[in-house]
């Protein structure tokens, strides 16, 4: 019985530091990108031209008025967001926090002498 529950101890452990990594990396992206600066957050939520960076929304054709280029030949530049760069709830990675410190606590308690 005790091997049993050695196993299922070592289940929830491991739940634990699976859900809590799953709750901090989020936040730990966010903060990534929010400290290497500007260069890692796009600041025009328009779409551009990828050879000059000019705004092409609404434009009536597909040559690029900055550069003259074919937008249709060189492309066009969407801004996407993703959950590391939205509003990520700072208490999700706190709780994430949380689960993987019961881990660590759990395993030091339980293999300490």
């Amino acid at each position: 019985m005790d091997g049993i529950q050695s196993i299922y101890g070592m289940t929830a452990l491991a739940v634990l530091v699976v859900f809590g990594l799953a709750l901090v990396m989020p936040g730990l992206m966010w903060l990534c990108r929010w400290l290497a600066g500007p260069a890692m957050r796009p600041e025009a939520p328009d779409p551009c031209c990828a050879h000059c960076g000019y705004s092409v929304r609404k434009l009536p054709d597909f040559i690029c008025p900055e550069c003259g280029h074919d937008l249709r030949k060189i492309g066009v530049i969407r801004p996407s967001r993703t959950a590391s760069e939205g509003n990520y709830p700072p208490v999700l990675t706190a709780m994430g926090v949380v689960l993987i410190i019961l881990a660590v606590v759990s395993v030091i308690r339980n293999y300490a002498v």
